[in-house]
C-alpha cells in the first residue's frame, strides 16, 4: 500500500510540474485562432460538432470525416463546443491537457520497462517540449493524433500492468488495455499495429514466445482487422494515388527527415512538399536511402534485443503514415504530427543508451541546455500558429512554391480588406499551379470591387479547373441573373445545390432565381424546405 501511495504522489507531482512547463511553452498558443485548414472541415464548419445530442453522436459514429473514421475525436469536439461554444481557446486547452497526460504516460511506461526513473522523467519532459510535437499540440484539427496516442499509451501501460500482476488482478488490467485500444482506434485508426507493439514489448521484457502469449493478443488483432478494413474504405482514393516504388522512396525520405528533426528541430513547417519526380537520381532520396541502410546495419550489428524491439516499435507506429504522401495530385514527404507517437520509440532508444553513462554534472547541464533550447524553439514554433495568415506565411518563407499557402494567405487578407496583397498572392499561386480555389478568390475580389464582368470570367475559370466548387457556381448563377441570362443562371444555381444540397445560402440563391424566372412553385418548395430545416 505504501509503494502505491508513493507512486501516486510521484505521478501527481509529475502532472503538476509538466502542466506548469507546458503552460510556459505553449501558453501563448491558447489564444490562437482556428486555422482555415482542416479546422473548418472538422470543427467550425461542421454542423455535427455544434450539437451534442443522440442524433449528432449517432451521425459522427456512422460517417467519415470525410477520409478518416474518427468518431471519438469528433465527440471530444462536441464536448468542447457544449462547454464554451465555438471558442478556440477551449479546444486548444483540451489539446494541451491531452499532451500533458501523454507525456506523463511516457514517463510511466518507460519506468515500467525498467528504464531508470531519472531518465524516464527526462524522456517524458523531452516528449512534452519537443518542437516536433508543436503541430500536434497547437493545431486543433490534430486532436485525433493526441487522443489516439493517449489511448495507445494507456493500452500499453495497462498491458504492462497486466503482465506484472498476480492472476486475480490480471483480468482487470487486460480488459482495460483492450478497451483503451478500441477507444484509440475510434480516435484515429493509425494505431492499428498496436498488437505487434505489444509483442515487441514482450520481446523487450524477455518473455518467451508461447501459445499463451500470442493468445493474449487475439482481441487486439481482431480490433485491428475490423478497423483496418474501415480505414481502407475511407482512404481508398488516397491509396490509389501512390505507386509502390514511390511509396518506398517517400518512406525512406520521411523517416530520415524525422530522425534529423528529432535531433535538430529547426525549420519546421505545416507541410513539406516534394516537387519533381520521385527517383533515386534525386539527392534527397539517395541520401535518405543510404542513411536508412546504414542505420539498419548499425542496429543489426548492435545485437541488442532491446534496440531491436525499440526499432520495431518505431516502425509499427510510423508505418501507417507511409500511405499519406499523395494528396490532391501533390506529394508531401512528411508531416510533423506523424512523428508524434513514433518519437516515443526514439526516446526509448535514447534513454536506454543514456542510462549506461554516469549522470555527472556535465551530463546534467547538457540535458538542461537541451530542454531549454527545445522549449524555446517549441514556443517560437507555436506562435506561427496564431492564425491562418501567420501559419501559411511561415510556410511560404520555407517553401515558397507551395501554391495553396499563397491562396490561404490571400483568403485571409481578402477578409481583412488588404486586396492588393491578396491579389499578388493569388497571381503567384496561379503561376505555380492553376487551381479553382485561386480563380474563385480572384472572382470574390472582383465582386468586392464591383467588377462583375471580371468576376464572371474568374468564376468560369474556377469551375473549369475544379467543378466541385459550389459557391463558384452559386456566384455564376447570381451574375448570369444580373445579366438577364436566366437559363445559365438556373443551370449554375442548380449545380451549386447538387454540390452542396444542405447549404441554405445556396438553396436560397436558387429559390430567388426560380422566383425571378417565374417558377414560383419551385421557389416556394425550396423556401418551405429552408423554413423546416431552420426550425
Amino acid at each position: 500500500m505504501y509503494s502505491v501511495a508513493v507512486s501516486l504522489r510521484y505521478y501527481f507531482a509529475v502532472i503538476l510540474a509538466f502542466g506548469a512547463i507546458a503552460l510556459l511553452v505553449y501558453g501563448a498558443s491558447l489564444g490562437n485562432e482556428f486555422i482555415a485548414f482542416d479546422d473548418d472541415t472538422l470543427v467550425y464548419d461542421n454542423p455535427a460538432i455544434q450539437e451534442l445530442s443522440l442524433s449528432s453522436v449517432a451521425w459522427i459514429f456512422t460517417h467519415f470525416d470525410p477520409e478518416l473514421y474518427i468518431p471519438l475525436t469528433s465527440f471530444s469536439y462536441q464536448i468542447d463546443h457544449a462547454i464554451a461554444g465555438m471558442n478556440p481557446t477551449q479546444f486548444s486547452v483540451h489539446n494541451l491537457l491531452l499532451h500533458i497526460l501523454n507525456a506523463v504516460l511516457v514517463v510511466a511506461i518507460l519506468s515500467r520497462m525498467t528504464v531508470q526513473r531519472k531518465w524516464s522523467l527526462f524522456a517524458g519532459l523531452l516528449f512534452l517540449i519537443h518542437p516536433l510535437h508543436t503541430e500536434a499540440v497547437v493545431w486543433i484539427a490534430s486532436r485525433k493524433d493526441l487522443l489516439s496516442t493517449f489511448f495507445f499509451l494507456l493500452s500499453v501501460g495497462t498491458y504492462l500492468l497486466f503482465v506484472g500482476q498476480p492472476k486475480r488482478q490480471r483480468f482487470l488490467w487486460y480488459g482495460l488495455s483492450v478497451l483503451a485500444f478500441g477507444l484509440g482506434l475510434l480516435s484515429k485508426v493509425s494505431i492499428v499495429l498496436l498488437p505487434l507493439v505489444l509483442l515487441l514489448i514482450d520481446y523487450w521484457n524477455k518473455r518467451s514466445l508461447s501459445r499463451r502469449l500470442v493468445f493474449d493478443k487475439i482481441p487486439f488483432f481482431c480490433l485491428s482487422a475490423i478497423f483496418g478494413c474501415v480505414a481502407v474504405l475511407g482512404k481508398e482514393d488516397v491509396l490509389g494515388d501512390s505507386s509502390f516504388i514511390q511509396g518506398v522512396l517517400m518512406a525512406a525520405r520521411s523517416t530520415a527527415f524525422y530522425l534529423q528533426k528529432f535531433f535538430v528541430p529547426t525549420s519546421l513547417s505545416l507541410v513539406y512538399p516534394h516537387l519533381g519526380p520521385v527517383t533515386l537520381l534525386d539527392m534527397h532520396f539517395a541520401v535518405s536511402v543510404l542513411v536508412i541502410i546504414a542505420l539498419s546495419i548499425a542496429v543489426t550489428v548492435a545485437r541488442s534485443r532491446k534496440i531491436w524491439a525499440a526499432v520495431g516499435i518505431g516502425f509499427c507506429t510510423i508505418f501507417p503514415s507511409f500511405f499519406n504522401y499523395a494528396k490532391g495530385g501533390d506529394l508531401y514527404f512528411a508531416s510533423d504530427r506523424y512523428a508524434y507517437l513514433p518519437s516515443v520509440a526514439l526516446l526509448l532508444i535514447l534513454v536506454f543508451l543514456l542510462q549506461r553513462i554516469r549522470l555527472d554534472r556535465r551530463v546534467t547541464i547538457t540535458c538542461a541546455v537541451i530542454i531549454a533550447l527545445f522549449s524555446y524553439t517549441a514556443h517560437r514554433q507555436s506562435l506561427h500558429w496564431k492564425n491562418t495568415n501567420t501559419l501559411f506565411s511561415h510556410v511560404i518563407d520555407l517553401y515558397e512554391e507551395t501554391y495553396f499557402a499563397h491562396t490561404k494567405v490571400a483568403t485571409y487578407l481578402i477578409n481583412e480588406g488588404d486586396h492588393e496583397t491578396a491579389r499578388s498572392h493569388l497571381e503567384r499561386s496561379l503561376a505555380i499551379k492553376p487551381t479553382g480555389r485561386a480563380y474563385y478568390n480572384l472572382g470574390i475580389l472582383a465582386l468586392k470591387e464591383e467588377q462583375n464582368d471580371a468576376a464572371l470570367g474568374f468564376f468560369e475559370q474556377a469551375v473549369e479547373v475544379h467543378e466541385g466548387l459550389p459557391y463558384a457556381h452559386m456566384n455564376l448563377g447570381y451574375l448570369y441573373y444580373l445579366r438577364g441570362d436566366m437559363e445559365l443562371a438556373i443551370q449554375n444555381a442548380e449545380q451549386a445545390v447538387l454540390l452542396a444540397p444542405e447549404d441554405q445560402d445556396i438553396a436560397q440563391n436558387l429559390a430567388g432565381i426560380y422566383k425571378a424566372a417565374g417558377r414560383i412553385e419551385d421557389a416556394e418548395r425550396i423556401f418551405d424546405r429552408i423554413r423546416i430545416e431552420g426550425r
